[in-house]
């Protein structure tokens, strides 16, 4: 120490219980501890003009009766000229900031301020990297976040989009029970406040405690005095100690996302979702929402590994298969990008080449889910947990005389196609429709603009807003396809908005076409008329339902799924339908917010 320098009175100093808690990773801790101890000694990059000294210090300090086995701390001055002041005003502001290291065997405690913090941040992850690491972020939050949660600051890891906020910051009495494990599944913990449980064990650290379990930090309050400080931060050590050595870890936030930078534990590739051009930001170039909409209609069918991140994808167009392609991430630190190439020999280039020179927007366009439980979004790796709940609303029906993977009835025009919907020859899932809901008063609004396919307006009042999508084959064993239904759910969502009467009829009341398609009690009529007249005679007691013909899933299929997911053996056919499902589900969990309900109609053979 300089002569300047005094020795830190320990009794006259209370800090503010905010810490850092970092684990020794290897067996000399005292000399992990002094490297620590070393590094926040130094002062790091100071600006032009700013001044710092170290005036006071105890570097060897040790409180074996308070449980500490290496305690060292000082107060370095700082030295600024303000920000609003010229250079040569002559004024300076002077601050002290306090920063204490305490070891308790292998866990190491630092108090500091935000400056050294996020220096000390840095330090952590760059090489050669020191014998430390943080404390795993679920270790923190079920050793502090036990009890009832009082805040929450999440960050999304989905796609940025005017639809879905990017951060959110919320407040209660216990938010664990107002998570909702479909519409928050893309978040993740940023930081939280909860109460710790009253504990006979401890003195101090009870009441609301906070923490940044990326960071490895936690907050509590002001220390009365220094003891008490030390008595706080013994008593967080050895809740973290506890959950290190308890053997797993009962998850504090089950239904939030986790980051992974190893993929060892990646595997199992089984599906690839793919961004819609409307979902992109403005700044996306043309080229790249060309890119969505070409993977959005090709065929994408993943088969993955069971014990590695590489996968293979059979790609084509037009829903032919023509080649096959090979992917795996490779760690571009500190993100992840797909290596893709041709595996084998395509039977037909051109379209292969087309999807390949497409998914070279990966990283912008496509999400990869694994069994293993990740997802390969935006160049980051995240876990996230099973949400296997059945979606309820399934209603399976008999197509027999139509054919289920064509949507509506050919024709070169809007009004074409409406003139030929359910005459003699039409076997379109359009035609089947129109005998599926035979009575009350039915509509077809397809076409540019559209609010759904059809309206059905039942004789009791019940509204149906149907939405048709063609199966991607008839195949009997057919396997369960995802991309089958985005287009049409995300159809159904967006068009939410006609479930209100007064914007629903004034959309309707004046047709695009000359001649629009609808019917009366199973007979076509020449107008919209009756159909307007009874959605006028609707009131507030009368239901209304969002209906998806979608005939890709069979009855057959999705029972036998369903069995197999409470056995041994987790297929990754039965992981799709738990995907699909997880979007039926959140799909249902927007329409029932708007006073509906979801159904999905699909196919009995």
């Amino acid at each position: 120490m300089s002569h300047q320098q005094k020795v830190l009175n320990w009794t006259a100093i209370h800090p503010y219980v905010s810490i850092t808690i970092l684990r020794c990773t290897g067996d000399d801790f005292a000399t992990a501890f002094a490297k620590v101890r070393d590094f926040l000694l130094q002062p790091g990059k100071s600006r032009v003009g700013r001044e710092t000294e170290i005036v006071a210090a105890d570097l060897e300090a040790r409180f074996a009766d308070e449980g500490i086995d290496q305690l060292a701390g000082f107060v370095r001055q700082q030295r600024d000229r303000p920000a609003w002041a010229a250079e040569d005003a002559g004024i300076q502001d002077v601050v002290h900031k306090l920063t204490v290291a305490l070891r308790r065997q292998r866990l190491i405690a630092i108090h500091c301020d935000s400056t050294t913090h996020d220096r000390l941040q840095r330090w952590l992850d760059k090489s050669p990297r020191p014998p430390l690491a943080r404390i795993p972020p679920q270790i923190l939050e079920a050793a502090l976040h036990c009890g009832d949660t009082r805040s929450l600051w999440l960050r999304g890891v989905h796609r940025p989009r005017t639809t879905k906020p990017d951060i959110k910051s919320i407040g209660g009495l216990r938010l664990q029970d107002t998570v909702n494990p479909f519409e928050d599944a893309s978040y993740t913990v940023g930081a939280a406040r909860s109460e710790l449980p009253e504990s006979p064990d401890r003195l101090v650290l009870n009441g609301v405690i906070g923490s940044t379990p990326s960071e490895s930090s936690t907050w509590f309050k002001a220390a009365p005095d220094f003891s008490s400080f030390v008595t706080a931060v013994v008593e967080l050590l050895i809740l973290i100690e506890k959950e290190l050595v308890s053997g797993p870890v009962v998850d504090a936030f089950p239904h939030f996302a986790r980051a992974v930078s190893d993929l060892r534990e990646v595997s199992g590739a089984y599906e690839i979702r793919v961004t819609p051009p409307e979902h992109l930001p403005p700044s996306a170039s043309e080229d790249m929402r060309d890119a969505a909409a070409l993977l959005l209609g090709a065929e994408l069918d993943v088969s993955g590994q069971p014990s590695s991140a590489r996968f293979f994808i059979d790609v084509g167009l037009n829903g032919v298969i023509s080649g096959q392609l090979a992917a795996k991430p490779v760690l571009d630190d500190p993100l992840f990008r797909l290596d893709i190439g041709f595996h084998g020999t395509p039977s037909n280039l051109a379209p292969v080449r087309q999807v390949l020179d497409s998914l070279a927007y990966n990283k912008d366009l496509i999400s990869v889910y694994y069994a293993s439980g990740h997802t390969l979004i935006d160049g980051r790796i995240w876990q996230e947990r099973p949400r296997d709940f059945a979606f309820p609303n399934w209603s399976f029906q008999d197509y027999a005389g139509f054919e289920i993977e064509h949507e509506k009835p050919a024709g070169g025009d809007p009004q074409s196609i409406h003139d030929s919907i359910a005459e003699p020859g039409d076997r379109s899932l359009f035609g089947w429709v129109v005998s599926k809901f035979n009575d009350g008063w039915l509509i077809c609004d397809d076409g540019p603009g559209e609010t759904a396919d059809f309206l059905h307006v039942s004789p009791q009042g019940h509204l149906s807003i149907i939405h048709v999508k063609g199966a991607k084959n008839a195949a009997p064993g057919r396997r369960v396809a995802l991309g089958a239904f985005e287009i049409v759910v995300s159809q159904a969502i967006k068009n939410l908005v006609f479930t209100d009467r007064d914007l629903l009829r004034h959309r309707l009341a004046s047709p695009r076409l000359t001649r629009p398609a609808c019917w009366n009690l199973g007979v076509r009529s020449p107008s919209r008329e009756e159909f307007l007249e009874a959605l006028e005679l609707r009131d507030a007691t009368n239901t209304t339902e969002v209906v998806i013909v979608q005939p890709h899933v069979s009855k057959a299929t999705h029972t036998s799924l369903q069995a197999k997911s409470v056995g041994a053996t987790v297929t990754e056919n039965l992981l799709r339908l738990r995907l699909l499902e997880e979007l039926l589900n959140s799909a249902r969990s927007t329409i029932t917010e708007v006073g509906a309900d979801l159904t999905v109609m699909g196919s009995l053979v």
